[in-house]
């Protein structure tokens, strides 16, 4: 059968993104790749964004903008540019991050060539708003925003890549702190058998445990995906104002609460051996344990009850884009 339609789906949920909007589109136009369709999920900017992106879709065909007529949330913002692509791979793009020229094409290469692989990503640089590299304090295991305060963890490599699901499962739970990896390069057909982002804060992940299950999680070994930090990132928000970001329909739910059953009900997605299952179910249990807002409240001093010592002005390093 001929394939008519791109090989790769770039799906960019935005909201209020015009500071960084230009800089996406130049990035993806100058790539290597160049069979794909963009499309654009404007959810209800205010700023200049529209201008932006009908700019670019005048331009070049393979860009499409739609425009939401009311802000529907993040989550069902994601899930609406996935159910419009066509592509046998898919990609969510955010719309501050930037990837190297050659990023596209080299995810595409090692999909085509090993279908053991559902998501395809690449190392990362992280900088600031300005594109600045931050610099990366070995001794406290961070990035250093520009103020001097620790930022994001380093994501440990070779995560996620063994033939065993229940390794890579977790891999995910345990091993991966930034998940970028939800930005990476997937296989449609694997992404529509999960659970798509769900409305409480952190189900980026739960899809990403999900796909590990699904199949291996490859990086290529270049740093040629590049990682914003800024002061607009959902961690600065409250755990209300992230709910209401993610879906400001849905009914509030305890976001750690919905993390944990969205692991247990991923389990479903693949046979597991009754081991592979057993030590899948241990994973998850570890997760509990060791959540920090668990300890509290089962424990007094939890916090330093494990020997764990919070320095002092600690920050969630937890970051999901705006959409």
């Amino acid at each position: 059968m001929t394939r008519t339609g791109p090989k790769l789906s770039l799906g960019i949920p935005v909201y209020n993104g015009a500071a960084y909007l230009a800089q996406l589109f130049d990035c993806l136009r100058a790539q290597t790749f160049v069979d794909f369709e963009a499309i654009i999920s404007d959810n209800a900017s205010t700023d200049g964004t529209e201008a932006i992106c009908r700019e670019v879709a005048a331009i070049d065909p393979r860009f499409r903008y739609e425009r939401n007529a009311r802000n529907i949330g993040a989550a069902p913002n994601f899930n609406r540019v996935f159910e419009q692509a066509t592509g046998r791979y898919f990609k969510w793009t955010a719309h501050d991050d930037l990837m190297a020229p050659t990023y596209l094409e080299r995810c595409v290469q090692i999909l085509d060539a090993d279908p053991s692989v559902s998501v395809c990503h690449a190392e990362i640089q992280v900088v600031n708003a300005d594109r600045a590299p931050l610099g990366y304090d070995a001794d406290l295991g961070r990035y250093v925003d520009v103020d001097g305060t620790p930022a994001l963890a380093r994501e440990p490599a070779g995560l996620a890549t063994s033939p065993d699901p229940a390794r890579r499962f977790d891999d995910v739970l345990h091993g991966m702190r930034l998940c970028s990896e939800i930005f990476g390069v997937m296989r449609a057909d694997l992404v529509r058998r999960t659970e798509l982002h769900r409305s409480y804060y952190g189900s980026d992940k739960v899809l990403v445990a999900e796909l590990a299950l699904l199949g291996r999680i490859e990086t290529v070994p270049e740093p040629l995906f590049i990682k914003r930090f800024h002061k607009d990132t959902s961690y600065h928000l409250t755990t209300r104002e992230r709910a209401a970001w993610i879906d400001p329909e849905a009914t509030f739910r305890v976001p750690q609460l919905e993390v944990f059953k969205g692991y247990f009900k991923a389990l479903s997605l693949v046979p597991l051996t009754p081991g592979q299952r057993a030590r899948c179910l241990g994973s998850i249990a570890r997760k509990v344990f060791n959540t920090r807002a668990l300890r509290r409240l089962l424990l007094p001093s939890a916090d330093n009850y494990f020997g764990i010592e919070r320095r002092p002005g600690a920050r969630r390093v937890e970051q999901t884009r705006r959409g």
